[in-house]
């Protein structure tokens, strides 16, 4: 069986730095926001001055509009017409041109998983000449190092992060990154060290909402919950810069046990929410009860990869989830979660082989990650390579203080391979009462359904029996992945969450005023978007009535 994901924490996102910078954790704390918009009568001013007199400096001017995402097609336009009239240009221009043309037409959202290629390489060339231009350049480092990690070569991201770190200590995206690399590595502690003891993390809210989430990891006292808690109450900061420390302190509530008081830091979380938080919020969806159905919160959900990835696969539209899965390895090519989910996707569709290829791809960047073995050691043990798959579940169970039942499943796959029934189905059934011991009923229902897909494969002689009680267990405690598996209908899935859900807030309407106000809070299960406010009785009979 393969592995499910771990809890998901509100860790910082380890994007590349084009991405972060389009996000308010690279902004300041205090201030207005003025969006950073292009001027497209200097560009075009600019433009006449490289016509009237072509020289590579007058190129460079034009080519420093790009910048702006919405001038980069007029300044490709010009680009076009400079090789087309074979004006002067320099190589580092040259390079800028054909980076901008990769961004316009998502030339870099490729990911070739072919053997023997390297999807990287362009990345790591372009990277290599900036920084031999510009090597305390700590964005082009934090860029570098990821493609350094995504690859394998965790000593030379070790040493990238830490140069960034000397050149910019106090910069909050080198600390959360650095952090996030720490927890990559299995340093989560150190992670949580880095954080806690940065004097900045006493005023800044997504160091503290870093300081939160690596606590609750590590599973220590945060010292920081009661200043975030406090932060949130005074309302002093914009929300847009809450939005993480708000989502990391509901999380933390969450498992405490405390949900209304999950619910109302959650609340303010989806004031302004990033597609981390975006993410977090869909993935507790079901323990929150509340709904994220807002106009801003659908916005927020439609450019975090990994929100629309859980949300299309509840929906059971793999196709679509498969894709944003893809998107988001490409934002985060060394995360394991992204891999994992596609090895489970491929695993459910009985296709082992690129299953196994993307498990591989994982290990490459993390070998020791316990998911990543679970899954190596499930695909090797579909495509029959039982005894590599006993070589990893041996690994895995090494690198895991308690016996893990995701392994004892993959033994009873081997054993069902070689057709030892009676193993195969002591195995199994090992598994599923381990999973029913932790009260994991739905783990324990999509054991079964992993049980039963086996036991068809291998043309089990209790294979039908073995169906039905798997068919039974997932009525009871459905999961997506299961009902998956097991070839429900769509509308089976979307009845997963049954209970009524919650309201962030509601709008008010006075018939009498002829006004709409929004009620911020959370409201009872069920309550309607829009509430017409009665007149007061006292009120009404002051009126006079129309003639």
């Amino acid at each position: 069986m393969k592995s499910s994901l771990p809890r998901r924490r509100l860790i910082p996102r380890w994007r590349s730095v084009s991405q972060s910078l389009r996000t308010p954790e690279t902004g300041a704390l205090s201030g207005k926001i003025v969006p950073y918009r292009g001027d497209d009568e200097a560009l075009e001013e600019s433009v006449a001055q490289w016509r009237a007199n072509p020289t590579a400096g007058h190129f460079g001017d034009v080519l420093s509009f790009g910048v702006h995402a919405e001038l980069i097609p007029r300044v490709l336009d010009i680009a076009r017409e400079s090789e087309q009239k074979g004006t002067p240009t320099t190589r580092v221009q040259d390079v800028l041109v054909k980076d901008l043309r990769d961004d316009d037409d998502g030339s870099n959202s490729n990911v070739d998983m072919e053997e023997g290629t390297n999807p990287f390489q362009a990345r790591t060339r372009d990277l290599r000449r900036l920084l031999r231009v510009a090597p305390s350049n700590v964005l082009a480092l934090l860029d570098f190092a990821q493609v350094q990690i995504a690859v394998g070569k965790q000593g030379a991201a070790q040493r990238t992060i830490k140069s960034a770190l000397s050149l910019a200590p106090d910069n909050r995206l080198v600390l959360r990154t650095a952090a996030r690399f720490l927890v990559h590595i299995g340093e989560e502690e150190r992670a949580h060290e880095l954080v806690r003891r940065h004097p900045r993390a006493n005023v800044d809210p997504w160091l503290m909402a870093s300081e939160i989430a690596l606590s609750d990891l590590t599973s220590r006292d945060s010292t920081l919950l009661q200043k975030g808690r406090r932060l949130l109450k005074e309302g002093k900061v914009r929300a847009e810069h809450l939005s993480e420390l708000a989502g990391a302190i509901a999380s933390v509530e969450l498992w405490a046990g405390q949900t209304k008081a999950a619910r109302s830091a959650m609340r303010i979380a989806l004031l302004h929410p990033t597609d981390n938080v975006m993410a977090q919020a869909i993935t507790e969806q079901r323990s929150l009860g509340v709904r994220l159905d807002e106009p801003h919160m659908r916005m927020a959900i439609s450019i975090s990869s990994e929100a629309m990835l859980f949300e299309q696969w509840r929906a059971h539209d793999a196709k679509a989830a498969e894709r944003h899965a893809l998107e988001w390895h490409r934002e985060e090519p060394f995360s394991s979660r992204p891999v994992q989910f596609l090895t489970a996707l491929h695993s459910l569709r009985g296709d082992y082989e690129t299953a196994d290829r993307w498990v591989r791809a994982g290990i490459r960047a993390d070998r020791n990650d316990f998911g990543l073995l679970c899954n190596l050691a499930f695909t090797s043990a579909a495509l029959g390579k039982l005894q590599e798959a006993e070589f990893v579940v041996k690994k895995a169970r090494r690198s895991e203080s308690r016996a893990d039942p995701h392994l004892t499943a993959t033994e009873g796959l081997i054993a069902m391979k070689r057709a030892q029934w009676q193993s195969a189905d002591e195995l199994y059934l090992d598994a599923i009462a381990t999973f029913e011991a932790s009260v994991s009923p739905a783990d324990a229902a999509l054991c079964r359904a992993y049980y039963a897909q086996a036991a068809s494969e291998a043309s089990h002689p209790n294979a039908a029996a073995i169906r039905a009680a798997a068919e039974e267990a997932v009525s009871k405690a459905p999961s997506h992945d299961a009902l998956f598996l097991l070839g429900a209908p769509r509308t089976q899935a979307a009845a997963i969450v049954t209970d009524e859900l919650r309201r962030t807030s509601q709008w008010i309407f006075d018939p009498v005023a002829n006004t709409l106000t929004q009620k911020a809070g959370i409201t009872a299960k069920g309550a309607p978007a829009i509430v017409v406010k009665r007149p007061d009785p006292a009120t009404a009979k002051l009126k006079k009535p129309n003639p």
